[in-house]
């Protein structure tokens, strides 16, 4: 699909907060963007080591069930999956995924769980 012209012209890069403080994700500079469709950040550090342990894992295991979506992949078996899920955590190692198998590695795509 194509992305029209006035989509692209709409972009706008966007500093990421730099803390979890509330301050820092406060809302307000987004708002300032109310006539952009679409908002690039431009990194976004890890910010769930600024969490206690244990609110860090909640919040992640939260975060893993927004990243699904039934979709047009052709399965490899006929009967076989054919929806996506991504994986919001793909850059931090080790992680667990959303089908709960252990990344030690990059991440790299494959079908499953």
């Amino acid at each position: 699909p194509r992305l029209s012209a006035s989509v692209r012209a709409s972009v706008r890069l966007v500093d990421p907060p730099r803390s979890l403080e509330q301050e820092a994700l406060s809302l307000q500079k987004l708002r300032q963007q109310t006539n952009v469709r679409v908002l690039n950040f431009t990194a976004m550090p890890d910010l769930f080591h600024t969490l206690p342990p244990e609110e860090a894992a909640r919040e992640q295991k939260a975060l893993r069930g927004y990243t699904s979506i039934w979709c047009c992949s052709r399965p490899l078996t006929k009967g076989g999956q054919g929806h996506v899920m991504y994986d919001m955590f793909f850059d931090v190692i080790p992680h667990t995924d959303k089908a709960n198998r252990q990344w030690n590695t990059a991440w790299y795509p494959m079908f499953g769980p």
